[in-house]
C-alpha cells in the first residue's frame, strides 16, 4: 500500500463556491486513490473538475499529518457546514459560475426555464413560418 495526499473541492458551501482540502489516501495506485478519494464525504463528485490537482506519492509521516489536519478540520465537526463564517477565509470561488438575471448558474451546462421557454417559442415560430411558406407554395403549385 502507498500512501497519497488528492486536493478535492469540498460542497455543502454554497453553488458558486468550493472549499479546498487535501484527503490523504491509503491505496495501491493512483486509480484507486482517485476512485477512493471519490466516495469521501463533502467532496463536490458532479464537478467535472472536482481534483484540484494529481495525487501526490508521500512517505508514512506526511501522511500522518495530513490525515489528523484533514479529519480535524472544523469543515467536519457536526453542524458547522451551514455556517460559512468559520470557513469565509478559506472558501473560493467557483470560476464556471455566474450571476445572470440574480441567479447563480453554470453558464455550460444549466438552462433556466426562462431560457428554455424562449427557446421554445422562438422555435414554434420558425416552425409555424415554414409551414406557412410551405402551404403558401402548395396553393401556388396546385
Amino acid at each position: 500500500m502507498k500512501f497519497y495526499l488528492i486536493q478535492c473541492k469540498h460542497g455543502h458551501v454554497g453553488r458558486d463556491k468550493y472549499l479546498p482540502l487535501v484527503i490523504p489516501v491509503l491505496a495501491d495506485s493512483v486509480e484507486q486513490a482517485i476512485g477512493i478519494a471519490k466516495l469521501k464525504p463533502g467532496v463536490k463528485k458532479d464537478h467535472k473538475d472536482w481534483c484540484l490537482k494529481k495525487p501526490t506519492e508521500v512517505d508514512a509521516a506526511t501522511y500522518e499529518k495530513a490525515k489528523e489536519i484533514y479529519f480535524g478540520h472544523r469543515y467536519f465537526k457536526k453542524k458547522t457546514r451551514q455556517n460559512l463564517d468559520l470557513f469565509k477565509d478559506e472558501l473560493v470561488k467557483e470560476a464556471n459560475y455566474t450571476i445572470r438575471d440574480k441567479l447563480k448558474t453554470n453558464t455550460k451546462t444549466y438552462f433556466k426555464k426562462k431560457d428554455l421557454s424562449k427557446f421554445k417559442a422562438k422555435k414554434i415560430k420558425e416552425l409555424n413560418q415554414s409551414f406557412r411558406k410551405k402551404l403558401q407554395v402548395d396553393e401556388i403549385d396546385s
